[in-house]
């Protein structure tokens, strides 16, 4: 008798697996392989997929003056570059414009960049020139009256804690705004100090995510009175929200799970007892959209022991509902992160939605790339068009002229490539390469691995000057004394116009 419980418990237990196992691997497990993945789903005649470059870990933010919506994303950079880059998309998802910047900047919901120089409202006006303050005070040359008079005229106040001298000295900047133009007072401690009442730093206001945002109040630091609230500054930060399944709830908003492959399986190290725990591989998901269901595969993660735990690392972002249906959808494929190991080509943001209304027809006047004077054919990996559509070309794709393909539709915005410089110019296993006056050094390095970024206001003005719709960009290569010097221009069949605003945003060693 005892025996038979043994063999019924087994039984049964054997039962539960499989019939856990059967859920984690449907029986079209082999099928979940020839799913497309997001970017290549068949959306037919009534909807269109695009996805947008740069980091995927972004924010996203509503403009209420023109009812837009803005993505800020860190360009994949390989060395210490700081640039970010800003989509633009309208009510209805189309990507109206996107902007890229250099440098320390911090991103408002007031509308406004702002550095120690200058200020960009390109969130509210769409004008990407940097423009410089009205007045840049020393805030310890004037008297605690003289401030409370300039904080009495302005029509905002912000304020940002900034470290200079390799963080060793503590700086605060206020940003005052009156008659469409702002004031930078800056200040040590000392004057802050003197100031009354509390009042949200521009850190609060910034490009982050509302859970990472730094406390409104702090007691050692009294400032000036607000004078709007969050409600109402001209931008609002919006909520990804994360995408998880469970064999209970295998339907998230508007994501289905439908099953799961794994490939390999993830433990904490033998030296550590802490870390996640469970199986990577490719999970099948259905989107549904403006009464359309769409399949696709992609990254997914089960944890383990539950085996009931699945997470494709996704966020998603609905757009408000407009008339019956909503208008767009936003999902976003992380690719930092512990334990995420998804291909790089796959991460990035998506947008999903109803077919545009401009013709889908037209294409860049721009209708090539062309490298000049290499000793060896660079190799190029991808072009991204300024309406955010990437383009990767194959493995080892050795570049002269390239033809642009009619799926980059807008003008090149970035061009990834590399290349070998002859080794007479390399000197102390450096090379220097030098673009527009700026000059780069790689060290230690057999090829430059090189990101460059065209000024779209630059090209259009060219374009326009050309007045041609089959041009070609140009990269020409020069070589200096111990140095290489890259040309940029567009030409059409009779002249060229340099680009003096081309300029390098990334770059590496070979690995």
């Amino acid at each position: 008798m005892e025996n038979y419980k043994k063999m019924l418990i087994t039984i049964i237990g054997i039962g539960v697996f499989l019939l856990i196992t059967a859920c984690s691997f449907p029986g079209n497990k082999s099928k979940i392989k020839q799913l497309p993945e997001l970017a290549n789903i068949n959306t037919k005649q009534h909807h269109e997929i695009q996805s947008i470059s740069g980091y995927p870990e972004s924010t996203l933010f509503h403009v209420k003056t023109n009812n837009t919506y803005i993505i800020s994303t860190r360009l994949r950079t390989y060395g210490s570059f700081n640039w970010r880059h800003y989509w633009r998309i309208s009510a209805k998802g189309e990507l109206l414009e996107s902007f890229a910047i250099e440098g320390l900047h911090d991103f408002t919901l007031a509308g406004v960049l702002f550095n120690k120089t200058s200020y960009i409202d390109w969130p509210l006006t769409g004008d990407t020139h940097e423009k410089k303050y009205h007045q840049i005070i020393n805030g310890n040359n004037i008297d605690e009256n003289t401030l409370k008079n300039y904080f009495s005229e302005s029509e905002d106040i912000l304020w940002n804690k900034v470290y200079t001298n390799n963080d060793a000295r503590e700086e605060y900047h206020l940003y005052l705004k009156k008659q469409n133009q702002w004031t930078l007072i800056i200040s040590d401690k000392a004057l802050f100090d003197k100031l009354q009442s509390n009042w949200p730093s521009i850190r609060q206001l910034s490009a982050k995510n509302s859970n990472q945002d730094e406390s409104v109040s702090n007691a050692n630091h009294k400032l000036p009175a607000t004078k709007k609230t969050y409600s109402q500054q001209p931008l609002t930060t919006l909520d990804w929200t994360e995408v998880e399944f469970t064999l209970a709830q295998p339907t998230f908003g508007p994501v289905n799970y439908k099953g799961f492959k794994s490939e390999y399986s993830v433990k904490p190290s033998f030296m550590s007892q802490s870390g996640w725990t469970g199986r990577i591989g490719k999970g099948a998901l259905q989107v549904l959209f403006d009464n359309q269901v769409y399949d696709f595969k992609t990254y997914m993660r089960e944890t383990t022991p539950v085996h009931s735990e699945y997470s494709p690392k996704m966020h998603i972002y609905h757009s408000p509902p407009s008339e019956a249906l909503t208008p767009f959808l936003l999902l976003q494929l992380n690719a930092a992160g512990s334990g995420i190991d998804r291909d790089d080509s796959e991460a990035g943001i998506y947008i999903l939605r109803k077919v545009n209304s401009f013709n889908s027809n037209d294409q860049s006047p721009i209708s090539q790339i062309q490298f000049k004077d290499f000793q060896i054919a660079p190799v190029i990996r991808w072009v991204t068009d300024t309406n955010g559509y990437r383009e990767d070309w194959p493995n080892k794709f050795s570049a002269k002229d390239v033809k642009l393909p009619k799926s980059l539709k807008k003008l090149p915005a970035y061009i990834d490539f590399y290349f070998s410089p002859p080794q007479s110019i390399i000197k102390n296993s450096t090379i220097n390469l030098i673009i527009n006056d700026k000059t780069w050094k790689w060290e230690n390095s057999a090829s430059i691995y090189a990101t460059l970024y065209f000024d779209q206001r630059e090209m259009t003005d060219a374009i326009r000057e050309l007045g041609s719709n089959n041009l070609t960009l140009s990269i020409k290569s020069e070589l200096q004394e111990q140095s290489i010097k890259l040309i940029m221009a567009i030409e059409s069949t009779e002249r060229s116009i340099h680009l003096k605003k081309a300029t390098l945003v990334s770059k590496s060693s070979e690995s």
